[in-house]
């Protein structure tokens, strides 16, 4: 069906999803009100499983947030209009402004999403202490932190609320309203150590709380507001990622170009839930001691099988296990291929908690070399990658898969069939001239 289940909006506007098109989008998407909108393809196998999850997600979420669909096959306009270059896309759209959702496409992953959204950009905190509470042991906030009556610097005021405006549908924005506040963030000290006999602290402190970690923003010296609000958004930008973070195909590729940084991976298959729970439960443990030379985060191998398989070796028997992504020009690597390393002492995984934080110490200490990624070339490696490709295209397009098998067979008969009578001509002919 080239439509989806949903149905037209009633005149109440009461159906849980809208089909969204040219005529209707914009009298129904108002600026006023929040929108989920699926950008999707009737092609498309992810968007065929987002279905389900979108249909519970519209009928539980519809207090306070819209949802639509639009089908990018027919309302080409729209899917340029919104710069659309994948499937599905969702989009957040709500007074003037259309975001991309990147977080997880469940249920649970936009009810959070909406609940993000719905509050202020930034929170407001008495003291450090109450801050660290509310974050716990590996949250994560980017901070204002100065007296609440009178920002000494407005300008640096000003820069923070509009990043916060542009960037809290991802980060986590806070401010602390005491004088003390910006004196004692930076004790912290990166990694928990004591900032020494650093000058007096400014009035008023931007910086990141990361756990045990502060990490202050310098602003540029002379610098106009519009040029301090773009370098905030830069400095904030280049810090994005928490020290745990699901991932998934609209987040891998962008965490692979973190510079400096291996990006460690518990791949873990969720039909075993009790290993995938206990894979996960390590990272926060392995994110404490090491997060200075890792990324942590987890992926469900099943979704990319071939790929993890073809790439770095793991088969699904393997799961749960922990990969490591070699950061690009890292000791060993060279700037063509892609390196990891896998946590296994041969015969099996490393599962416990002790081998695996062993294993990680030795990476960033230097003391492993990596393996290069993916199969050298050769012609069995080849069809390798050829016939996976075919198996998942058969898997993921069967109607397409086999109208394609069918046009070749075609093909190739009408070949055979017009070679047999061209020769059976030229015999004829050449009878006829003897």
């Amino acid at each position: 069906a080239l439509a989806r289940a949903e149905g037209e909006a009633g005149a109440d506007g009461a159906a849980p999803s809208t089909v969204l098109t040219a005529d209707n989008f914009d009298k129904l998407v108002s600026p006023d009100e929040p929108w989920l909108v699926e950008f999707w393809a009737p092609w498309c196998s992810h968007c065929k499983k987002l279905e389900p999850v979108w249909r519970r997600a519209a009928e539980q979420l519809s207090g306070g947030l819209r949802f639509g669909t639009v089908d990018v096959t027919v309302h080409k306009a729209l899917a340029k209009r919104f710069d659309i270059r994948g499937y599905p896309t969702v989009k957040h759209m709500h007074r003037g402004r259309a975001r991309t959702y990147e977080g997880e496409k469940s249920v649970l992953g936009f009810a959070e999403y909406a609940a993000r959204m719905a509050a202020p950009a930034a929170r407001a905190f008495g003291s450090v202490a109450e801050l660290r509470t509310w974050l716990g042991p590996l949250g994560r906030a980017f901070v204002l932190a100065g007296p609440s009556a009178a920002l000494a610097d407005a300008r640096l005021a000003s820069a923070f609320a509009t990043l916060a405006d542009e960037r809290h549908d991802a980060l986590t924005f806070a401010t602390i309203g005491a004088s003390a506040a910006p004196a004692e963030l930076l004790s912290i000290g990166r990694g928990g150590g004591s900032s020494g006999s650093a000058p007096a602290p400014p009035a008023t402190l931007i910086g990141v709380l990361d756990g045990e970690w502060f990490d202050p923003f310098e602003p540029p010296a002379a610098s106009d507001a519009s040029a301090l609000a773009d370098a905030l958004l830069t400095w904030a930008n280049a810090r994005e990622w928490p020290s745990v973070v699901g991932i998934s195909s609209a987040n891998f590729h962008r965490l692979r170009k973190r510079a400096n940084v291996h990006l460690a991976l518990a791949l873990i298959d969720p039909a075993d839930a009790d290993g995938a729970r206990a894979q996960r439960a390590q990272l926060p443990a392995h994110a404490l001691a090491h997060r200075a030379a890792f990324q942590f985060g987890w992926a469900d191998a099943t979704e990319l099988a071939d790929y993890w398989r073809s790439e770095y070796g793991v088969e699904r028997s393997a799961l749960p296990t922990l990969l490591v992504l070699a950061a690009r020009g890292a000791a060993g690597t060279s700037a063509s291929d892609d390196h990891h390393w896998r946590a296994h002492n041969g015969t099996a995984p490393l599962a416990r908690a002790d081998e695996q934080a062993a294993f990680l110490a030795e990476i960033a200490a230097g003391a492993l070399r990596p393996e290069r990624s993916g199969a050298p070339f050769s012609l069995l490696g080849v069809l390798r990658t050829a016939w996976l490709g075919v198996r998942s295209f058969a898997t993921a397009q069967p109607t397409v898969f086999a109208a394609c098998v069918a046009l070749n067979i075609a093909f190739v008969a009408s070949l055979a069939w017009g070679g047999g009578g061209g020769g059976g001509g030229g015999r004829g002919a050449r009878a006829k001239r003897e």
